[in-house]
């Protein structure tokens, strides 16, 4: 599994929302360019990516292809979320002090974390 390679594909807000759609049931290129509004060549385009990430899987039926969602590789990205998650000490609270680094928060009442609400 290469997992850089699906969150990358997940990185997108139109894939994102092709993914959800397929995570209700399978749908083809054109019912899913009606989903989204935009094109059937760039749903193609899209889908290529989620196919190549291996997070759908097409199936011809007929004339059309129809795509599904992998759902056991999407598991591997939340999975590997929450492992990703559950490493983060839960007594400390990183605070960006700015764009290039992290430390602990100092004064908790201007952090804007949930943990201090």
């Amino acid at each position: 599994m290469d997992l850089l390679k699906l969150i990358k594909a997940l990185a997108d807000e139109t894939r994102m929302k092709i993914v959800r759609h397929l995570s209700k049931k399978r749908y083809c290129v054109h019912s899913l360019s009606n989903l989204t509004g935009i094109s059937q060549s760039a749903v193609s385009q899209h889908l290529k990516i989620l196919r190549e990430a291996e997070l759908v899987k097409c199936e011809k039926i007929g004339y059309w292809s129809h795509y599904e969602l992998r759902r056991e590789q999407l598991s591997k990205v939340g999975e590997f979320l929450l492992e990703l998650s559950k490493s983060i000490p839960e007594d400390e609270c990183m605070h960006h002090k700015d764009r290039h680094e992290s430390a602990p928060c100092e004064d908790n009442s201007q952090c804007e974390c949930s943990r201090h609400e």
